[in-house]
């Protein structure tokens, strides 16, 4: 009684794991995941980009000195299951994950422009020179190669694939 709404829901194939990064091309698999987790943004119905786990996002960025910076101020009081809040880390965890040279997700593409994740994809650094910080519980730090296209990142940290995940 004290849920909240039941939606009744239609799921055609199981889940065998909770884990957002490798599903990113499977349709019937990111429907779930979507059910289950929430980007720093999201796609609303009219297909507009909008605040999801982030509360406020803004750029810093210095053409002279080649330093292009990205921060999202995440939502306060959101919890996982266990009732810990989702923190920056949780997402820079995710992110390192995603690119690791060991994973092949295919959610890599959408994070090619942080600054070193190219280079991290094909080993050639490590994962702290991977341009993704935790200035805070709740302050994520992207930092780019150079000028970047705010609108399409946006967009592709909505990508289910690309959620925050515990590395516990």
């Amino acid at each position: 009684e004290d849920k909240g709404a039941i939606i009744p829901v239609s799921i055609s194939k199981e889940m065998k794991a909770y884990d957002p990064a490798p599903m990113m091309f499977d349709a019937e698999l990111i429907k779930s995941t979507g059910l289950l987790y929430e980007g720093l943004t999201v796609v609303n119905e009219n297909g507009k980009v909008v605040a999801g786990l982030a509360d406020e996002w803004y750029t810093k960025i210095d053409e002279e000195r080649g330093e292009y910076w990205l921060y999202f101020e995440l939502k306060e009081g959101t919890s996982w299951d266990d009732e810990r809040y989702v923190q920056a880390d949780d997402f820079v965890y995710a992110w390192r994950r995603v690119l690791a040279p060991e994973t092949s997700s295919p959610a890599a593409a959408l994070l090619y422009n942080i600054k070193n994740a190219k280079a991290y994809k094909a080993g050639d650094v490590t994962s702290d020179d991977l341009g993704v910080y935790a200035e805070s519980d709740s302050l994520l730090k992207v930092e780019f190669e150079g000028p970047f296209d705010l609108d399409m990142f946006l967009l592709n940290v909505s990508s289910p694939a690309l959620v925050a995940q515990r590395e516990d």
